[in-house]
């Protein structure tokens, strides 16, 4: 139980102390308080305040050992303190460790043994003075004095002490070899528990893989709350961090078992640097004065110091006056001249092209709503109402669907492999004062992985939801191969009962198949 200072007599601090403090705290406790030196190998014990934790600081001729203890439903049995001092024997210091009522123990009475001849005659004053001194209980951690018996003879003094030594030799293997086997064991034991907790949150995260899957690709996700979905996701997500969590703190304690494997030294970041791209503009910070203090002129350059800044230049509005001239004859004789007016997107309208171009990159691509756009353009001078700014993006959305429609027939016709997936999309439901979910339909074409000479592009089409036959209406007239997920709406695709083309050729995704 203890591994050191089994010879040495055991002291009990009778003041609580912080159980805070570690080694060093405790061992300037032992010396400034008690008054004892914590590295003479005696055992100090330490009882906190509620007397259900106690912590053993002993010195085992390397270091500082420290045991601590606490028991889980009873207290332990301290002693009274009498003139200051707690009095403990081996024995009952040994029960109260192991937290039973040490009261209750008795040391049963030893009786020297029987000799006869010179060897009783020589030996029996050594054992009565070890084993049954009178009137005085001596505890076993004591060492013996073989001074209180002048009159023994020299071999067996000499018998005696190679005796202890050897005693004193096994009892310090013994302890040695008794916490290796300690240690070792509870590094096991913390092995076995992480690798039955990762066996456990392994099973844990499939399960919630496979219903999701299920709900996600499974005959019955139209029917399924989303906010189910939701719950699935957020349990995945804590328990990733619980997993990792235990991971590094096992980690930590690995390392810490194992101070002797040099760790790698990092490499060293890459300098981060700005983009090549943007334009460069230097302003030179002269000082006030480059004349030398010496009197010999100015100072010449020998070097400079540079520092990069990003900086960012404020979206501002202007209105562009387009100023046409009329030229006549000066007699009379011919009609005027004057240029025609540009054309524009909206004709009659004050955007321009640039302006509706910003509005429609902010709503769809930056998911700003059209009324925060309207704060925003009132903020730098421009009071807009979000009426006219949704007037201006529905007669631009009629305008530019000639050319939607022109990149969906060109993506169909010109492809060999398209990239086809749907995600959701909320809409305003006007009659019910809500939203309903909708689906955006993403049709791509991206074959610079396999050097291919078609431009990529991808178009976006609306559909009020996620049947199959939305998906046989996008991919009309289109033949070749699609890369889908697990969704079953693209299984009739690839049937000879297609009818609006030959049967396609579904090559699944590794993520979802």
């Amino acid at each position: 139980m203890i591994i050191a200072g089994q010879r040495l007599p055991i002291v009990i601090a009778t003041k609580p102390v912080d159980f805070r403090r570690g080694h060093d705290g405790l061992a300037a406790t032992v010396q400034n308080e008690l008054g004892l030196d914590p590295h003479s190998g005696l055992t100090v014990v330490f009882r906190s305040k509620r007397g259900d934790k106690l912590k053993i600081l002993v010195w085992d001729g390397t270091g500082l050992v420290l045991i601590y203890k606490r028991l889980e439903v009873s207290n332990f049995v301290w002693p009274k303190i009498q003139d200051g001092i707690m009095h403990l024997t081996r024995a009952q210091y040994e029960a109260l460790f192991e937290g039973l009522d040490w009261r209750r123990m008795v040391a049963k009475p030893v009786v020297a043994p029987a000799a006869a001849g010179w060897l009783r005659a020589c030996f029996e004053p050594c054992f009565i003075g070890l084993f049954c001194p009178v009137g005085v209980e001596k505890p076993m951690s004591q060492p013996f004095d073989l001074r209180q018996f002048p009159g023994l003879p020299p071999e067996v003094v000499k018998a005696f002490e190679a005796q202890q030594a050897a005693l004193e030799k096994a009892q310090f293997e013994a302890s040695v070899e008794r916490a290796a086997r300690q240690h070792e064991q509870v590094i096991g034991a913390e092995k076995d528990t992480f690798i039955a907790e990762l066996k456990a949150m392994v099973e844990k995260l499939e399960s919630q893989v496979a219903d999701h899957r299920r709900t996600r690709f499974g005959p019955k996700s139209e029917k399924l709350n989303s906010d189910q979905l939701e719950l699935a996701l957020e349990d995945l997500e804590t328990a990733i961090a619980e997993t990792q969590a235990d991971i590094a703190s096992i980690e930590d304690k690995l390392k810490q078992q194992n101070p002797e494997k040099d760790k790698k030294a990092r490499k060293p970041r890459k300098p981060r640097s700005l983009p090549a791209n943007l334009p460069r503009v230097e302003r030179v910070i002269e000082p006030d004065s480059i004349a030398c203090p010496c009197g010999c002129g100015d100072m010449v350059k020998i070097g400079e110091d540079r520092s990069n800044r990003l900086d960012y230049i404020p979206a501002r509005y202007q209105v562009i006056v387009t100023v046409r001239p009329k030229y006549a004859c000066p007699k009379g004789r011919a009609g005027g001249v004057q240029a025609k007016a540009p054309a524009h997107l909206l004709e009659n309208s004050w955007p321009t092209e640039a302006l509706l171009a910003q509005i429609a990159l902010a709503k769809y691509c930056e998911h700003m709503p059209l009324n925060r756009q309207a704060v925003a353009m009132a903020r730098n001078g421009v009071p807009i109402d979000r009426s006219v700014l949704s007037d201006w993006m529905g007669r631009t959305g009629a305008l530019i669907a000639p050319v939607v429609d022109r990149m969906a027939e060109l993506l169909l016709k010109g492809s060999t492999r398209l990239y086809v997936d749907e995600t959701t999309a909320p809409v305003l439901d006007p009659g019910r004062g809500k939203t309903k979910t909708g689906y955006f339909w993403a049709i791509l074409r991206d074959d610079r992985g396999w050097n291919g000479p078609a431009p990529p592009g991808v178009v976006f089409h609306y559909r009020p939801g996620r049947k199959g036959e939305y998906a046989a209406e996008i991919l009309k007239g289109f033949n070749g191969t699609i890369q889908v997920d697990a969704y079953a709406g693209y299984t009739a695709l690839s049937t000879p009962k297609r009818q609006d083309g030959k049967p396609l050729k579904l090559a699944y995704c590794w993520s979802h198949g």
